[in-house]
Order: structure tokens, then sequence, then C-alpha cells
């Protein structure tokens, strides 16, 4: 089971920077943030890259690259 646990920052309508726990059933749990970008129909997931929890800065930051690499 994949569940957001905090949106932490969104940049225009097609990228954002969520905190997730992922639940593998089998008593495995991973903890993690993700910065994704959707594509310009805000159908597919373009890009996604993950960081540990503890890399706020970096995801902020890549979350800011990745914005300004679209004109949304």
């Amino acid at each position: 089971m994949f569940s957001i646990t905090e949106i932490m920052a969104i940049r225009g309508h097609r990228c954002a920077a969520v905190a997730f726990t992922m639940d593998y059933g089998n008593d495995v749990i991973t903890d993690a943030l993700e910065v994704i970008r959707l594509d310009s129909q805000f159908v597919n997931l373009q890009l996604l890259v993950a960081f540990d929890l503890d890399d706020r800065d970096a995801a902020i930051a890549e979350l800011d690259r990745m914005h300004a690499e679209i004109n949304d």
C-alpha cells in the first residue's frame, strides 16, 4: 500500500514534492520523499526522483529545478 503522508510543496500545476510510506505487506515499510512531475496533459508521471527523508532541502531544490525546466 502506498500512502502520501505529507505534501511538502507544489510548483505550478505539474510539480510536487511529497513524503510517502510504502507498506509492502510483509512487515517491510519504506518512508521516503519523492519529487514528481506530470506530463503536459496532467495524465502521466513524466519524472520522479526519490530522496531519503532527511534530504528535504535537496528535494525542494530538485522541485525548483524541475519546475524551471517547464513552462506551465
